[in-house]
């Protein structure tokens, strides 16, 4: 007879893992819907604003997430980029692997769950806050089906702390904020 233990591990290395959950059909084409991470831990569809948020690294941030419709809702490849309109200049951009929560969207318990869209402190040459930029938005399975978004934005301090305009205007230096960003 064989002692408990070796029955179990032999059943741990026989467990396949849980399939990975299906958003919708995947003989329909492929949709999504971005979403923001909001600084109250919510979360909603992006309607024209995306709100600056301090990161645990610092600087400012915005966390763009998706909503999906007939894609696989784990291991998805997450893109976001803010693209200026006048040039087609890409201007920041983020990509990770996400798993989908329910809804089959970014779970905003976790901000990893989100495109970390780096966005200040600006060395550019254009406001990061106030003018328009598009918002470039992909959600990639892994045999490359894709669904892709983009949208105008404009990009908001509201929430983004005391130092936000000052970081997110154009032309940042180390010391420009004052003595709160090592001036």
């Amino acid at each position: 007879m064989r002692p408990p233990c070796a029955s179990l591990l032999v059943m741990a290395a026989c467990a396949q893992p849980a399939p990975c959950p299906i958003a919708g059909d995947l003989a329909q084409p492929p949709s999504l819907t971005v979403t923001q991470r909001l600084p109250d831990g919510g979360a909603e569809d992006v309607r024209g604003t995306l709100y600056l948020q301090v990161p645990a690294q610092g600087g400012h941030v915005v966390f763009v997430g998706v909503r999906v419709q007939n894609l696989e809702a784990c291991g998805l490849e997450l893109s976001a980029a803010l693209v200026d309109p006048m040039t087609n200049r890409l201007e920041t951009e983020e990509r990770r692997r996400v798993d989908l929560g329910p809804g089959f969207m970014s779970d905003p318990a976790d901000t990893a769950n989100f495109a970390n869209v780096p966005a200040c402190p600006n060395f550019g040459t254009r406001d990061i806050a106030g003018p328009q930029w598009n918002l470039a938005v992909e959600a990639k399975q892994r045999d490359g089906r894709a669904a892709t978004a983009t949208l105008p934005v404009v990009l908001s301090c509201e929430t983004g702390g005391e130092d936000c305009a000052c970081e997110c205007a154009a032309g940042y230096v180390l010391g420009k904020c004052g003595r709160r960003d090592g001036g």
